[in-house]
């Protein structure tokens, strides 16, 4: 199946509300994966973050984590906004390196009003949904939420390389009035 920029978009805001571990990617809060994580993220995943979600977060039923990266990057591990992910070597970034996989990129000052880019800060990223509005997985405080674009300091944006073109309604090809040249 094609992985668009439209399909990340559903499956980025199908996760608002979800919460963040770093280091994740869409899988279950366990307490497995929580001692996993803090194991490997000891600086990340604090004493007190580990107390917390081992208290709030572990078990949760229809739960999901993630951490910035893993919003974006969940969009090719998993099957659905739901399903169960499947780890995919090729597709673990970090924010960083989503950057170095866009294939068009600009100051954030130029970002095209075209839902579905995503937007930079030096180590974080979230996706532009239009409207001046970004889907992030913001942090252990807030989790998957929905921010305004000028409310925090983002640097750059960047068009995916491995998102597939939207595919071209009929009208859209022969039209040549301005709004279908969009």
């Amino acid at each position: 199946m094609a992985k668009t920029a439209a399909g990340l978009l559903a499956h980025c805001k199908a996760q608002l509300g979800q919460l963040y571990w770093y280091g994740t990617f869409g899988q279950a809060p366990t307490l497995n994966l929580l001692n996993q994580k803090r194991a490997q993220y000891p600086e990340r995943i604090t004493a007190a973050r580990y107390d917390y979600a081992k208290k709030h977060h572990v078990g949760l039923p229809n739960t999901r984590v993630f951490d910035c990266a893993g919003l974006i990057k969940s969009y090719w591990m998993m099957d659905s906004p739901t399903a169960k992910p499947k780890y995919i070597a090729a597709y673990d970034k970090s924010a960083n390196g989503l950057k170095a996989c866009c294939a068009l990129k600009g100051p954030i000052s130029k970002l095209p009003e075209q839902p579905g880019l995503l937007v930079f800060m030096d180590g974080h990223v979230g996706i532009y949904i239009g409207g001046g509005k970004v889907v992030e997985a913001r942090g252990f405080d807030y989790g998957v939420v929905e921010t305004n674009l000028k409310a925090r300091p983002w640097l750059e944006w960047g068009a995916l390389s491995w998102l597939e073109n939207e595919p071209k309604t009929e009208k859209e090809e022969t039209c040549k009035c301005d709004c279908c040249k969009k």
